[in-house]
């Protein structure tokens, strides 16, 4: 089982294995604003054995916005994109998929700085971000099916008992 503490390691938080037999192996332990920090969300395993997650704060240039990382199997993380306020999504809070194509999805409480919407992005394997705005912060993750991807916002300003959302890939 792999997994994220939101405080672990050096305060920033870590991703770890977890055996069957219950040990416990830190893979990466965040060290400060330019790798991310505090991963919220869970992560997410390919084929080759490497984890994607997001982190809520952190990013290049000490963004304050999070960021999107991958994990090696030898426990080298490469930061794959570091939002930024105004342009694109703010604070990450959930997990990412993956698709056939290598591609990765996720969700961002805010989208470009906006208190009313949240972001569902798609990153490309050769780093081109796609975004959509959808009504109302989005803390909760996505799901795929059949060329869709489906979501919860909360409180938009048009329903504020949030609502559900479905975005062709």
């Amino acid at each position: 089982m792999y997994g994220t503490t939101l405080r672990g390691g050096n305060g920033y938080g870590t991703v770890f294995r977890l055996t069957k037999g219950g040990a416990e192996t830190v893979l990466y332990a965040f060290q400060s604003w330019s790798d991310g920090q505090f991963p919220y969300g869970g992560v997410t395993l390919d084929s080759a054995g490497n984890l994607y997650g997001t982190t809520t704060q952190g990013g290049y240039g000490g963004s304050y916005s999070g960021a999107v990382y991958k994990v090696a199997p030898d426990g080298t993380e490469t930061l794959l994109h570091s939002f930024a306020l105004g342009v694109d999504g703010t604070m990450p809070q959930s997990d990412v998929i993956i698709d056939k194509r290598g591609n990765i999805y996720g969700t961002t409480f805010f989208c470009k700085g906006n208190g009313n919407k949240g972001e569902v992005f798609e990153l490309e394997p050769d780093g081109t971000e796609r975004v959509s705005c959808i009504p109302g912060p989005i803390t909760g993750g996505l799901v795929q099916h059949k060329g869709m991807l489906y979501g919860t916002a909360t409180n938009s300003k048009h329903n504020i008992n949030g609502s559900v959302f479905a975005l062709k890939k």
